[in-house]
């Protein structure tokens, strides 16, 4: 099913597990080994400033082939940051991209999840499309390899053994049913019965559900498997509902192995239809913009301005308004 996607899935999207039967990179074939070579992808800017530092204290500003890219991309942040006001979050363009950097791996670690929780599959490979002057498909690291977030996120997905919550949707409307699916991956061979408990929690901590069961963990060499399907549950309020688990063996003995997810719950026409493009639309097409200099205008004629002088990343004001059209268009 994986292939379904292609590379450019981009984010984490709710149609990437849709029932213990129907999800990415799910696999039934037990008469072959089973390898996924390029599990989707998500493109990521680059830690320009970490770059661009690298090049000053090493000394090679003048043989770095891409510098002139990354500089270019760090007028564009930095102006952005201080345009809309946002250093008090993102003091540096790195902390920004490091915040960027968590949306990946948080991709990666439900891809990851995925394909270890599907008993069949052997091998799993995170595809990594690196970032060059006509690329930006990027991997679990930058062209300069450095980690774009921390790599903890990664990890969690990676452990020996991994409870994993997974919900069918994991943005609702106050009101509507939220539906969760439970799934084991098991590589220290815990088997028998086990104690499985999920807790749902509002937004202010109190409970919204909870519910206990006893399953049977195969051990052996099954490595993956569904222990329990359609929790549910209705939150009534916005915010984000915690959705914690816990399997522990029967008797109480042994390790208590846990695990969380976070389900946000909002009424999306609380968001001004075309607000977000409107304020923070941004060109950032890094690749060509060292050939074409100064051709990209707006109405407004905001721009900053590159190392060497030139006008090229435009920031303009509104989207269609008095004739004037978005570089995002």
């Amino acid at each position: 099913m994986g292939s379904t996607y292609g590379w450019w899935a981009g984010v984490y999207q709710d149609n990437l597990y849709l029932n213990t039967d129907n999800y990415s990179h799910r696999s039934d074939n037990t008469k072959e080994i089973v390898t996924w070579g390029e599990m989707l992808g998500v493109g990521m800017p680059d830690d320009h400033e970490r770059i661009v530092n690298w090049y000053k204290t090493n000394c090679v500003t003048s043989t770095g082939y891409d510098l002139p890219v990354h500089e270019a991309a760090m007028v564009a942040y930095n102006h952005f940051l201080d345009r809309w006001n946002f250093r008090s979050s993102f003091p540096t363009a790195s902390r920004l991209f490091n915040e960027i950097g968590k949306k990946s791996y948080f991709f990666w670690q439900k891809i990851m999840e995925n394909g270890r929780m599907s008993d069949a599959n052997d091998f799993l490979v995170i595809s990594g499309w690196e970032s060059t002057m006509i690329e930006n498909h990027s991997g679990i690291v930058d062209a300069h390899r450095n980690l774009r977030a921390d790599p903890a996120i990664l990890k969690q997905a990676m452990n020996p053994e991994v409870l994993v919550i997974r919900p069918k949707r994991l943005v609702l409307k106050p009101g509507e049913l939220a539906s969760v699916d439970i799934h084991l991956i098991n590589e220290i061979s815990r088997a028998g019965v086990q104690t499985l408990s999920v807790t749902a929690h509002n937004p202010d901590g109190s409970i919204l559900f909870s519910q206990q069961t006893n399953v049977l963990v195969a051990g052996g060499d099954v490595f993956g498997q569904v222990l329990e399907t359609d929790f549910t549950f209705r939150p009534t309020t916005g915010g984000t509902v915690l959705v914690e688990g816990a399997l522990q063996a029967g008797d109480g003995t042994g390790n208590r192995l846990t695990n969380q997810v976070e389900l946000l719950v909002f009424f999306p026409e609380t968001l001004a239809a075309g607000w977000f493009a409107d304020r923070f639309c941004v060109e950032l097409a890094i690749s060509d913009s060292a050939h074409r200099r100064g051709r990209r205008r707006d109405a407004s004629g905001s721009r900053a301005q590159l190392p060497d002088g030139s006008a090229d990343w435009l920031w303009p004001e509104s989207r269609g308004a008095g004739g004037r059209r978005s570089l995002c268009d």
